[in-house]
């Protein structure tokens, strides 16, 4: 399998740091790319005779191979720090004086049920109002039950 290591180093070099989806799919296949090539020269290299070994040098010595597996090492640290950026950009909370407030309702009906001898009676009264007067008051419920609702 011929590659062309330089364009290959060129490719990882240009993709260190990319935010591109795209970016980064084509640079993890081309370190795979790599990874089968490199493994299969180690292999190669690993069954020849002794006397071959001494001619060539080793696929992990050639310079080629040392700059990609740098350039390697390279991207998958900043694709690291990238991922605990982005970990870390999650988790701020910014809280200020001047924002604004939690409010929930159930902190209201909380306290309707503590109270429920006052509120009950009340709620009663309201509810028995409403169901003789409820079709002149519509749009005054209308507005409560949105304001009760949302």
């Amino acid at each position: 399998m011929d590659l062309n290591k330089d364009n290959v180093l060129k490719s990882i070099k240009s993709f260190i740091g990319a935010d591109n989806e795209l970016a980064i799919k084509e640079a993890e296949h081309q370190i795979k790319i790599f990874d089968v090539v490199y493994q299969k020269e180690l292999l190669e290299y690993s069954e020849k005779d002794e006397t071959k070994k001494d001619e060539t040098l080793s696929p992990d010595k050639l310079e080629e191979n040392i700059l990609i597996l740098e350039a390697i090492d390279n991207y998958k640290k900043e694709k690291t720090k990238v991922k605990e950026k982005k970990a870390k950009k999650e988790k701020i909370k910014i809280q200020s004086k001047e924002a604004c407030p939690n409010f929930s309702f159930y902190s209201i009906f909380k306290s309707m049920i503590s109270n429920k001898y006052i509120f009950g009676p009340i709620l009663i009264i309201f509810g028995i109002f409403l169901c003789f007067m409820g079709n002149a008051f519509y749009n005054a419920l209308a507005f409560i039950s949105g304001i009760l609702l949302v």
